[in-house]
């Protein structure tokens, strides 16, 4: 019975001497009520070091919740998720998960990241994620970002950006020194990995680097330049060179430099201290007070200097919202012999539509130009008494092949909807879908409206599709009432065209807004001053892009910063099909405008801002006294043993107490 008090009263100082610990090593730490629901999810992948409970404590919190158990995998939550407040973020928190192996000396691998991001989706967060990973586990990250892994990303379009803390990715230099260091073979295991495979300049490294990342996705690298024990500055296990990601890879990657290493995850003491012998190792000896300096330094995994470089960079690409990863679009146009009817004095309809549409093409086409662009791809399906595939694509073959489309016969709206969600159905995971539909007329045969509505309509809803209306003609002609009850019932807009040039700022308006991007979308009047801002740009800025149509003449077009005419070399003017875009790539901070000239008739203007991260690297350079090192070290090390004695035997107890809990969906 004392024995049983004892350990009470030893756990009860124990959870003390943390929150005091906790409390000086971290900005004050406040209670969130709830997880956003309106930005990416974030994973973290543990190293699998022996330190899940740790990595746990300090990423999702005390009490966090399973949410799914695989055969060696286990991925847990919660609603207060630590890491936020820790790093400094006020508000509510992303929805944070942990992904770890629950089986001794099994390994994370790409499979099982797939795993969890699975599991992210099925708990009801949002899909697409940002994904944290420590040590070694980013290289099975870097398998699935880059499409080397048996799952495509591309399939998926699940990865909004990557942190990747203390990954080698050139190799270990150290290992063609320290060969015989003890720790490799446990470190190579948490990935499954051979010595051979990170030796620098290894097949398995040139594979990874011979990949690309997702063009959408922002990179951050951790590395801890901490400390010379030799053989560079390292964190104990890598230097700064293994760290350094090949820019070939990805364009899109900010680096910073922390006071962390690999303690906690490994035991650098009792790993370096056989090489702190002259004697012994005289051409590769390393200091010993230095292995005991770097032994007491935060890991990567539980520093509060990492959370907050990770939730700094998150705020500053994600805290507004998730951005698009593909834009998957069907274009459905009406095609029956009422086309052939008039609309202005010198075109019918079906001539005004493909103007309209090869508009719309040719926007998307300047779009996927724009460094870091979303991938996209649309379906132009033609109906009448019919539905067929016209052309897939924005290229010039898919504008060819929509001027060749002809007018005939009745109106079968139903099957074009249909064809519409079999095209979107085959669309990656977690894209964004979109239907755009152009009719002049009722449907006249096949389905019912109400059919139409509980079956198509509503499948489009369901899956998330926003259907975007256009009715062509006299507002009786349309049909505007079912029209807008389709764009009503799935979130989309319903538009309504009397004329040509109507049609055409319809149609891009439809595109424009289906970005997520957009930042200009102004009419200008026939006889008004045709100067427009399409916005201002700072360093997160990598592109601008201005779509202008007109009702009359082709205007001409020049681009302005701060009110000054730009030299014409840095941005480029192209015309077809009657759009003009105008794109500035790596531009300078600053105002921009359009100014328009020429007997255009009224204007229509949009500009989308690309955000991107600069070429150059920012770092911010560790330069705390090392003596400052000994102290938040040795605090540190105190902290980890408590925790993880704390955390373990909490987790006992709750499962003791009520059986593992899981949870079907993150409490908004």
């Amino acid at each position: 019975m004392k024995r049983l008090t004892s350990k009470r009263h030893a756990m009860w100082l124990a959870g003390l001497v943390l929150a005091f610990a906790l409390a000086l090593l971290a900005p004050g730490r406040q209670a969130l009520a709830d997880v956003r629901d309106d930005v990416p999810s974030v994973l973290v992948i543990d190293s699998c070091l022996g330190d899940y409970d740790l990595c746990t404590l300090h990423w999702v919190g005390e009490e966090p919740e399973v949410v799914a158990e695989g055969d060696h995998t286990m991925l847990v939550t919660s609603t207060d998720p630590a890491w936020w407040s820790d790093g400094g973020g006020t508000g509510d928190a992303p929805a944070t998960f942990v992904l770890g192996t629950s089986a001794a000396g099994a390994s994370v691998s790409a499979d099982d990241i797939v795993w969890a991001l699975d599991q992210i989706r099925a708990s009801g967060a949002e899909p697409r994620t940002f994904v944290v990973a420590m040590g070694l586990t980013g290289l099975p990250l870097r398998q699935y970002a880059e499409g080397l892994a048996g799952t495509s990303q591309t399939s998926r379009a699940d990865l909004v950006g990557m942190a990747f803390c203390g990954t080698p990715h050139g190799g270990c230099s150290a290992l063609a020194t320290y060969a015989d260091l003890p720790i490799w073979d446990q470190v190579l295991s948490t990935v499954g990995i051979t010595r051979d495979d990170l030796t620098p300049g290894s097949a398995y490294l040139q594979e990874l680097d011979g990949g690309t990342f997702p063009a959408v996705c922002k990179t951050l690298l951790v590395g801890g330049e901490v400390g010379d024990l030799g053989f560079g500055m390292t964190d104990g296990l890598f230097v700064a060179a293994d760290l350094a990601l090949d820019p070939a890879v990805s364009d899109q990657v900010q680096r910073v430099q922390v006071n962390a290493t690999a303690s906690q995850q490994v035991n650098l003491t009792g790993a370096w201290s056989r090489f702190t012998s002259e004697i012994d190792y005289p051409d590769r000896v390393v200091d010993s007070a230095l292995v005991e300096r770097l032994s007491a330094i935060a890991g990567y995994g539980i520093s509060a200097e990492v959370q907050q470089q990770v939730r700094e960079f998150y705020e500053a690409w994600f805290g507004e919202g998730t951005p698009v990863t593909h834009n998957s679009t069907a274009l459905l146009f009406d095609l029956s012999g009422s086309m052939l009817n008039p609309i202005d004095a010198s075109r019918d309809k079906l001539a005004a539509g493909k103007e309209a549409a090869k508009e719309y093409l040719r926007a998307m086409q300047a779009v996927s130009e724009l460094p870091q662009s979303a991938p996209m791809d649309v379906s132009v399906i033609g109906f009448a008494e019919a539905a067929s595939t016209v052309a897939t694509g924005y290229d010039k073959a898919a504008c060819d092949a929509v001027q060749a489309m002809d007018a005939y016969g009745e109106t079968d709206i139903g099957l074009a909807l249909d064809r519409a969600m079999a095209y979107l159905d085959k669309a990656p995971t977690c894209a964004d879908r979109h239907v755009l539909l152009l009719s002049d007329g009722a449907s006249t045969q096949g389905q019912t409206e109400e059919q139409m509505l509980s079956g198509s309509v509503a499948q489009a809803k369901a899956a998330g599709i926003a259907i975007d209306t256009i009715g062509f003609g006299d507002i009786g002609e349309s049909d505007a009432g079912f029209l807008k009850r389709v764009s009503e019932a799935t979130g989309g807009t319903y538009y309504l065209a009397q004329d040509t040039y109507a049609l055409k700022v319809n149609f891009l308006t439809s595109y424009y807004s289906s970005l997520g991007l957009q930042l200009t979308d102004e009419e200008v009047s026939d006889g008004a001053p045709a100067t427009v801002s399409v916005g201002s740009v700072d360093e997160h800025v990598t592109a601008l892009e201005a779509g202008v149509v007109s009702k009359r003449d082709v205007p001409q077009v020049r681009l302005l910063r701060d009110g000054e005419a730009l030299d014409e070399g840095l941005y480029s003017v192209q015309e077809e099909y009657g759009l003009v875009t105008v794109q500035i790539v790596d531009p300078q901070k600053g105002d921009y405008e359009l100014e328009l000239s020429g007997d255009t008739g009224a204007l229509h203007v949009f500009a989308v801002r690309q955000p991107g991260i600069a070429k150059v690297w920012h770092g911010t350079e560790a330069k705390q006294d090392m003596g400052l090192y000994l102290v938040i070290g040795a605090s540190v090390a105190l902290v980890a043993a408590i925790g993880i004695v704390v955390a373990r035997t909490m987790r006992k107890g709750s499962a003791n107490a009520s059986g593992t809990k899981a949870i079907g969906g993150t409490r908004r």
